[in-house]
């Protein structure tokens, strides 16, 4: 595309006609800078675009690895994973990946998640972790497994929690060697 207008607005009203939108992680469009180690308008498009996007880091080298799904059963979670199986654009086994306080109920969330990619054909797992940092743990299931794509719901941490502990989204954002498949 070429874009005239500032690069969010422009990419949010290009996405209307189309499924996904690709950027990359380090993709200024020329006319920004990185706040808080992302793009505004790789966050504006999570935040008020319609589309899920793909965020490819400049290091992200191809994988034949698994799809790892974060899932908390939140809202934002349900629609990337929904949007995930709907859009298919990776087709390889995909593991879903939940934390709780202990791993039998980790896998007990991550089963649902694993149950709405099955209605849809994809050979699936469940993985339960424990803790207490997610995001910490899902980079760190990533590095292990190396996937083709990490799918996550984008932005469901909010107030006080975000302001001392900063956004999970962001983290993933600046630090995944992966595609990170997200939607809000």
């Amino acid at each position: 595309l070429v874009l005239h207008d500032a690069p969010a607005e422009a990419l949010i009203r290009a996405s209307a006609r189309h499924d996904v939108v690709v950027v990359g992680r380090d993709s200024s469009l020329g006319m920004e800078r990185a706040q808080r180690g992302v793009a505004p308008s790789i966050e504006a498009l999570l935040l008020r675009g319609a589309k899920p996007v793909i965020i490819v880091p400049p290091e992200a080298e191809r994988s034949e690895g698994p799809v790892l799904v974060g899932y908390d059963g939140s809202v934002p979670a349900m629609r990337a994973l929904h949007a995930y199986a709907l859009l298919r654009p990776v087709e390889a086994e995909v593991i879903v990946v939940s934390v709780g306080e202990d791993r039998t109920s980790g896998e007990h969330v991550a089963a649902d998640g694993v149950a709405l990619v099955q209605q849809h054909g994809f050979n699936a797992r469940a993985l339960g972790l424990s803790g207490s940092r997610p995001i910490d743990l899902i980079l760190a299931e990533a590095e292990t497994l190396a996937p083709r794509l990490l799918v996550m719901g984008a932005f469901e941490e909010t107030g006080l929690r975000t302001w001392l502990f900063g956004s999970g989204t962001r983290k993933l954002l600046r630090e995944a060697s992966c595609p990170l498949f997200a939607f809000h």
